[in-house]
């Protein structure tokens, strides 16, 4: 038997950043990817004050509730996309000045549905050369809440962004959404969120998000399912057995399900 080791998924590291960082407490991430991506969230996330600590393997991450430690920063996102979709949500819940930019790669994608939606729940925002595109100025003063339609068929980050600072928000939130893409991912968000404490869920088009103060806590990242597919595939081509520690069938990632899909296969041929 083969054992492998995969980095943390890209996914989950995202969205446990912008959970400890809202958290009331110390959060203590295991096992968060190493990327491009991650790193330019973290650098995000100092940018705009709150304390992160990287060490090898290990990330700590000093929540703050109300929102930015600074009342003005300059944040680029890099590439990311969860970057540049997550932060000035984040920010939105607090107070201050916060600019944003990106890659130009990043520019030409798409914000639209978020800060669309932003503007309804109150946000003083403004894209400085395209509308729904980075650069972008958030001028924070708190979100109230409230009920909102979204589409988020184009992506589903826009929905997660919102679902994420639901608890931050005065009132809670109340999004019923008219399209949704990557229906697993969504489910992901509703998942992390309620390990640190949130009471978010679905009703049917329709996901309710109470004000209720999120929770610092230790998490570890599990293992990116899509990179670990390679390994599986591998494995059913060349007849061996491979194991990825900590990657299960309790897995977050839909794409954890392509292990049934070797499964099913194995036993047709067989």
């Amino acid at each position: 038997m083969t054992v492998v080791e995969i980095p943390g998924s890209k996914s989950v590291t995202a969205r446990a950043l912008f959970l400890a960082a809202a958290a009331e407490g110390t959060t203590v991430l295991r096992r968060p990817l190493l990327s491009d991506d991650s790193e330019g969230f973290a650098e995000g996330l100092l940018s705009l004050g709150y304390r992160v600590d990287r060490q090898p393997g290990v990330w700590t991450i000093e929540g703050r509730p109300s929102g930015p430690g600074v009342a003005e920063a300059d944040v680029f996102c890099r590439d990311g996309a969860t970057t540049a979709r997550f932060l000035p949500a984040l920010a939105a819940a607090g107070r201050g000045t916060f600019r944003f930019d990106a890659s130009e790669q990043m520019r030409r994608r798409p914000l639209g549905p978020l800060t669309d939606a932003l503007r309804e729940l109150g946000v003083d925002l403004t894209h400085e050369l395209a509308e729904g595109h980075h650069p972008l100025t958030v001028r924070a003063d708190g979100i109230k809440g409230g009920t909102l339609t979204l589409d988020a068929g184009l992506s589903s980050q826009f929905l997660t962004a919102l679902l994420l600072c639901g608890p931050l928000t005065a009132e809670g939130l109340e999004i019923t959404v008219s399209d949704l893409v990557s229906v697993p991912y969504v489910e992901m968000t509703l998942a992390m969120m309620r390990r640190f404490g949130s009471d978010a869920r679905r009703v049917g088009d329709t996901f309710v998000v109470p004000p209720q103060p999120y929770r610092a806590t230790e998490y570890l990242v599990e293992p990116d399912a899509s990179t670990a597919s390679y390994a599986l595939a591998a494995a059913a081509l060349t007849g061996r057995t491979v194991t990825v520690p900590g990657l299960g069938s309790d897995s977050l990632q839909g794409d954890v399900q392509f292990a049934e899909v070797l499964r099913q296969m194995a036993r047709r041929s067989s």
